[in-house]
């Protein structure tokens, strides 16, 4: 039997300018406001008696910082990156931007620009929806790749590349399945990809949350050319701070000096206290944050155990779990939490390539509104599920 969903709960509108999860946050804070539940983010939430903070100098403010970044802020990435993966990249392998979609920006102008035509590029699906919008403004036409339950291997991601694909982007721990990839598929991967002129994009912003010990190898570690590999990461997800606005590239110094003069073109630095706080905010460390999050996995897990053992299981990595419920309609579904719950959800809306009634389950928040909001979602199953 199928429920029909109550249409004065319609609150996404098809004709709207925003994205399907901006209107439903929209419709929270303007009609429920402090009842409004929010399940939604994939930013884990710092415990509030451990919730850091970071320093910012008094005089930041009247000053540019470096357009590479302020040596503070870059010595301290190239530092965390060195030790997580046994590197020995040096100040000038790095790039600090406004954030890693920034970042990402900044990359896909500097690959597109090493050739003077038109290209390609792959990436793996489902994706966060930005990423392939930034990827066809820039000018590339895309591949997907659909993502199954098993990881790809690299022959079929070889299989996909076109004779014009200029780049692949991957996202590891991925976003939002929670993947992380083998050691032997990285070290094969990387000169694949080089022996045909491709670049490689790898997306970290996650690689803090790898579980069991696990852990991934850096491309960087499986060749001394740097000249077709980037990496990005960010504090917004690594280290539940969002709001600093602060990302980093990693690559050649050639590339890097490149998409440094893009920067000083566009914002000319970036915000100065911003740096000074992420900095000391990564020499802090992350420990508090990372638990918050195996805290919640366990709630998460019991959860899915006892509700949805058929449509998910908890990943090896990431802040979120991407499930697959049993509705007929995952936009109206959410609409209908939002509605009569106000129980805010991310939706398969959210991603390029997800199909399915997916929503994903965070795993970020205090256990507190992490029960609660588990809560209110058996109910909405429970009353909408199709049996």
């Amino acid at each position: 039997m199928t429920l029909a969903y109550n249409k004065r709960h319609q609150i996404v509108r098809p004709d709207s300018c925003l994205s399907v999860l901006q209107q439903r946050l929209k419709y929270a804070r303007s009609e429920l406001q402090e009842s409004a539940c929010y399940f939604v983010e994939n930013v884990p939430v710092w415990p509030g008696a451990a919730a850091p903070t970071p320093f910012a100098a008094s005089t930041d403010i009247f000053q540019y910082a470096d357009c590479n970044g302020a040596p503070p802020l870059i010595n301290t990435i190239c530092a965390r990156d060195n030790a997580l993966y046994g590197l020995d990249l040096s100040g000038e392998n790095f790039l600090v931007t406004n954030g890693g979609m920034h970042g990402l920006s900044l990359v896909f102008r500097q690959i597109k620009r090493r050739s003077a035509e038109p290209g390609s590029a792959v990436c793996l699906a489902p994706v966060f929806g930005a990423v392939p919008a930034l990827l066809e403004a820039t000018g590339y036409d895309l591949i997907y790749y659909q993502m199954s339950a098993a990881f790809p291997t690299v022959e079929e991601i070889l299989a996909v590349c076109r004779v014009d694909t200029r780049l692949v982007y991957l996202n590891f721990p991925h976003n939002p399945l929670g993947g992380i990839y083998s050691d032997a598929f990285i070290e094969q991967l990387v000169p694949s990809l080089a022996e045909r002129g491709i670049s490689l994009v790898l997306d970290m912003v996650y690689d803090s949350f790898i579980f069991d010990d696990q852990k991934i190898r850096s491309p960087f570690a499986c060749t001394s050319d740097l000249s077709l590999l980037y990496t990005v990461n960010s504090v917004s997800k690594n280290y539940g701070s969002p709001g600093l606005r602060i990302g980093w590239v990693a690559s050649s110094s050639d590339n890097v000096e490149a998409m440094a003069g893009m920067l000083e073109i566009e914002c000319v630095a970036v915000c100065s206290p911003a740096q000074t706080k992420a900095a000391s905010l990564i020499s802090m460390g992350n420990a508090p944050l990372h638990q918050q999050v195996v805290n919640s996995r366990a709630i998460v897990r019991e959860f899915l155990g006892r509700h949805l053992s058929r449509y998910a299981s908890l990943p090896p990595a990431g802040t979120q779990v991407f499930v697959n419920l049993p509705v007929h309609d995952i936009e109206g579904f959410a609409d209908q939490m939002l509605g009569e719950y106000g129980l805010v959800l991310a939706t398969a809306s959210n991603y390029s390539g997800a199909q399915g009634a997916h929503i994903r389950i965070p795993t970020g928040y205090p256990e507190s509104i992490t029960h609660s909001a588990l809560e209110l979602l058996r109910q909405g199953i429970e009353r909408y599920a199709d049996v």
